[in-house]
């Protein structure tokens, strides 16, 4: 095989996999709250926070993206956040998921820590089907509705 065989092999390798990843990342985007839902309902977790930047100052450190998710501090963390998002909703059922619950009771914590693997492990398809920084918040309130928001225009601070 000459080099410019394989060149062109190469390249239409890369055009399928952009392809591909096109694709995936357009059904992501279309069906993503109906994705978190089924998320957490099968893992029977009632809410999730999930900060995704590129931090904005140089320390020294590179500036990477990275995904932030770390449920274990219980809702209490979020509440504020939540009720910003959530002007008018009740989420008076999750207010019992404290740190201290969480640090006690290790299947909920579990459950927790499972959730967000999942959503670690899809860390480079929501750098893209997001493009860039956002915060995604779900929960579902006193009633069991399901409450979705995802804020692509989150800064994350620093």
């Amino acid at each position: 095989m000459s080099i410019q065989e394989t060149l062109a092999d190469l390249n239409s390798r890369i055009a399928e996999y952009q392809g591909l990843k096109s694709s995936i990342v357009g059904d992501l985007k279309k069906d993503f709250p109906s994705f978190i839902e089924k998320v957490l309902l099968h893992g029977e977790f009632p809410f999730l926070e999930v900060r995704g930047y590129t931090p904005g100052l140089n320390d020294g450190d590179p500036c990477e993206f990275g995904l932030h998710i770390d449920l274990s501090y219980g809702f209490e963390e979020y509440l504020e956040s939540f009720q910003d998002a959530f002007e008018d909703v009740d989420f008076s059922n999750l207010e019992h998921l404290t740190w201290e619950f969480m640090s006690v009771n290790s299947d909920v914590k579990n459950r927790g820590t499972q959730i967000q693997n999942i959503f670690y492990g899809l860390e480079e398809i929501l750098q893209d089907a997001l493009d860039g920084n956002f915060q995604i918040l779900a929960a579902f309130d006193v009633d069991g509705k399901f409450h979705c928001k995802i804020d692509t225009d989150y800064e994350c601070g620093y």
